[in-house]
């Protein structure tokens, strides 16, 4: 089949967990299948990355994102409009053309919309097989975000921008589409919940397992802990912020020379400020690669209070034999079972009370950190994942 992909980020460099999935499905993709690549890019530069995806793509297309003074404009016109924000703001009628042109030009077989937000592209083609890829179910993303917001300004408003718009938008969406795709079996009742008569199956997230496996030649820095993940997401901003404000102490007090790396690209000041106050705090920003760091470090941290889908970075950790604390939000998703192959704490003091357990048993930690690996070896390998895709493809292509 001729496959048109839509995505809202380029899927290069696969640094976020939206991208890592774009670019692991289309590599996979690609080995059946003829790809069509559409995508918005933030700015030029960007198109440097297009050479790492030509081997899988037969056309690639790029639109670069609109500027702040369009943002602005999208911004006042959502305020009259049943759209919500976040999706107003990726419309743009250069995408508009582009894909109508693609149309004209080549013959597509089927669509797999890579976001929510680039389904206001596709939505009304009829006679089209359509596949949505819900990388999380927006709107309970945005009813946590609102529950774990102290601002009461900032709750009010997203509460009228997005939650009551999302409400009404995503269910509306998803009936349009010949399938959607949901990262686990939560994210599937959620969406069900909200959209009863939307065809979905689960296809989750993945992990390279080649890639991403134990280096047994790193040596391991004790008490040493890390967190990985976009740190413009602001998920993983308030997963730091919260275990500073409210674990680190616990653990700081009884281990005086504990170490944390927080390893991502874009961290905001209030990250960058958390090394200026504790000088065994490293925020590293970008990196080309986390996987060192992975590897150095004794236990990985996943203190998220705020996320939907499945974290990729957890079945990267579990695939190089980590030892991960993560609360039960952060592993949400996953087929993990906790004191098996992960350890699951919701609560500060608990959380630090997990941590510490692992910082001073290595034996638990190689225990588990044995299973996370045959775990992801069993479930979350990308080529058993496309398997499954492959197979939604197949029927809405023949519906």
């Amino acid at each position: 089949m001729n496959i048109l992909f839509l995505s809202t980020k380029l899927p290069y460099p696969p640094l976020s967990g939206a991208k890592i999935r774009d670019f692991n499905l289309i590599k996979q993709i690609s080995k059946k299948h003829k790809i069509i690549l559409v995508s918005f890019i933030q700015d030029e530069k960007e198109k440097e990355n297009l050479k790492f995806l030509k081997p899988y793509c037969q056309i690639i297309k790029v639109i670069k994102e609109r500027g702040k003074i369009n943002l602005f404009i999208s911004f006042v016109i959502s305020l009259f409009s049943r759209k919500p924000f976040t999706i107003a703001k990726y419309y743009s009628p250069k995408m508009k053309q582009l894909i109508k042109k693609i149309f004209d030009d080549n013959k597509i077989d089927l669509i797999h919309c890579g976001h929510l937000h680039m389904a206001q592209y596709v939505e009304n083609l009829k006679g089209m097989p359509k596949v949505l890829d819900e990388h999380n179910i927006e709107y309970f993303l945005i009813k946590r975000y609102i529950d774990k917001q102290k601002n009461i300004f900032k709750k009010a408003f997203v509460f009228l921008m997005q939650y009551l718009k999302l409400a009404r938008y995503e269910p509306a969406i998803a009936q349009k589409f010949e399938h959607c795709l949901v990262v686990s079996e939560v994210d599937k009742r959620n969406l069900k919940m909200i959209s009863s008569n939307a065809s979905a199956s689960v296809v989750p997230n993945g992990v390279d397992i080649d890639f991403y496996k134990k280096n047994e030649e790193t040596k391991i820095e004790q008490n040493s802990l890390v967190f990985t993940g976009a740190m413009n997401w602001f998920p993983n901003e308030d997963a730091i912020l919260y275990f500073y404000d409210e674990i680190w102490s616990h653990i700081k007090k009884e281990i005086d020379n504990l170490c944390l790396y927080i390893v991502g690209c874009n961290p905001s000041n209030k990250i960058t400020n958390l090394s200026k106050q504790e000088k065994n705090i490293i925020v590293t920003g970008y990196v080309d690669d986390v996987r060192p760091y992975i590897a150095k470090s004794s236990v990985y941290i996943v203190p998220l209070r705020i996320g939907g889908g499945s974290r990729l970075k957890i079945l990267e950790a579990l695939s190089m034999g980590k030892a991960v604390v993560s609360t039960s939000i952060g592993c949400e998703g996953l087929n993990v079972t906790d004191n098996e192959n992960i350890l699951i704490a919701d609560f500060p003091k608990e959380f630090a009370r997990k941590t510490l357990i692992l910082l001073r048993n290595k034996e638990l930690c190689q225990k588990l950190g044995n299973n996370g690996r045959r775990l992801v070896e069993s479930f979350y390998s990308w080529k058993n994942i496309y398997k499954k895709l492959d197979k939604i493809y197949d029927g809405a292509y023949k519906k």
